[in-house]
């Protein structure tokens, strides 16, 4: 229901709810040393009649990125057409992002 995160002891995240979430974590880490990611789950209230358990119960990932990346939480998909597109198993299909550059110089891009 509710988590918090740390790296090597400094609070990254808190997380409300059942959603996924990510975070940058970087400027936490110890590029030559062993780090430590804690994640501390709580269920303050009895939610529904069933039992919703407590702790970690989906997959957990941890992700690399390049010094230039897609911004996960940028990521849209839109099909403007889809109603009269539908029919014919083809649709306009829109994908959206932003690219994050961390580096002080510019970058070249390919997407494919």
């Amino acid at each position: 229901m509710e988590s918090d995160v740390y790296v090597n002891g400094h609070k990254v995240i808190t997380n409300k709810w059942y959603n996924p979430f990510w975070f940058e974590c970087s400027t936490y880490l110890n590029f030559d040393d062993t780090d430590e990611i804690a994640i501390f789950v709580r269920n303050k209230a009895i939610s529904t009649r069933w039992y919703s358990g407590s702790g970690i119960i989906r997959p957990v990932y941890l992700m690399g990125a390049s010094k230039v990346n897609i911004s996960l939480d940028s990521i849209g998909i839109t099909y403007n057409n889809l109603e009269s597109e539908y029919s014919s198993n083809f649709v306009t299909t829109t994908v959206s992002g932003n690219i994050v550059n961390s580096t002080v110089s510019g970058a070249t891009v390919n997407l494919l």
